[in-house]
C-alpha cells in the first residue's frame, strides 16, 4: 500500500495545494492591512505564520515522496526548484507580518494598501497559472499568465521606487525612515517571489515545447 501511494503521488496536485495556500496568505495579509489595529495585530500575524507552517508541512510531504520516486512528470530540479520558490512567496509574507510587529507598527503608510493589492493579484495570477501548469505541454493560456505575473513584478519595482522616494523626501523622521525602508522592502519581495515562480514554470515549457 505504502509503495502505491508513492507512485500515485500527484506533483500537480501539490502545487495546486500550496498554490490555494500561497492565496489565502496574500488574502489575509491585504485584510489585516485593510482593517489594521495595532491592538489585535500579533493574533492576525499569529494566523498568518501558522498559513506559513501548512506550506511548509505540505511541502515537506512532497519531499518525502520525491526522495523515493523514480519517474517524476517534470524534471527532479524543476518540482524542488518550483517548490522552493512557492514556499518562498508564504515566507515572505510571513516576513512582512513579522516585520510590522517587530518594529511595533501603530499606523501604516497608505502605500501598504498599494503594495498588498499587487501580492494579492500576483498571489491570484500565480495560482491561475499553477492551477493550469498540468496541462502546459498543450495549454493556450499558460504563458499569458506568465507574462501577466511579470508585468504586475514590474508594477511592484515601480511602487516600491516611488514609495521609497516618498519616504526620503516628506520630511520622515530617522526613525520611521528605517522602520519602512524595511517594511517597503519585505513587500516588494513577496511580489519578487512570484516572478520566480512562473520564471521556474517558464524554464518547464521551454524544455518541453
Amino acid at each position: 500500500m505504502a509503495r502505491k501511494n508513492k507512485k500515485d503521488y500527484n506533483y500537480f496536485e501539490y502545487f495546486r495545494t500550496v498554490g490555494g495556500i500561497v492565496n489565502e496568505a496574500a488574502e489575509l495579509l491585504g485584510k489585516t492591512v485593510c482593517e489594521f489595529d495595532p491592538a489585535t495585530f500579533s493574533d492576525r500575524m499569529d494566523e498568518i505564520h501558522e498559513i506559513e507552517h501548512r506550506a511548509d508541512s505540505v511541502k515537506h510531504d512532497m519531499v518525502e515522496h520525491l526522495a523515493h520516486e523514480f519517474i517524476t512528470p517534470i524534471e527532479r530540479e524543476d518540482i524542488v526548484e518550483l517548490a522552493h520558490y512557492v514556499d518562498d512567496v508564504v515566507d515572505c509574507i510571513d516576513d512582512v507580518a513579522r516585520c510590522i510587529y517587530m518594529y511595533n507598527v501603530t499606523t501604516l503608510r497608505e502605500e501598504t494598501a498599494a503594495f498588498c493589492e499587487l501580492i494579492k493579484a500576483s498571489c491570484a495570477a500565480l495560482g491561475g497559472a499553477i492551477d493550469e501548469f498540468e496541462n502546459f505541454k498543450s495549454s493556450k493560456t499558460l504563458r499569458d499568465m506568465i507574462i501577466e505575473i511579470v508585468r504586475l513584478e514590474g508594477e511592484g519595482d515601480v511602487l516600491h521606487a516611488k514609495s521609497i522616494r516618498k519616504l526620503y523626501s516628506d520630511g520622515s523622521g530617522d526613525r520611521e525612515v528605517i522602520i519602512w525602508t524595511n517594511v517597503f522592502e519585505e513587500l516588494e519581495k513577496c511580489i519578487d517571489a512570484t516572478e520566480h515562480c512562473v520564471r521556474t514554470i517558464e524554464s518547464v515549457l521551454m524544455k518541453n515545447t
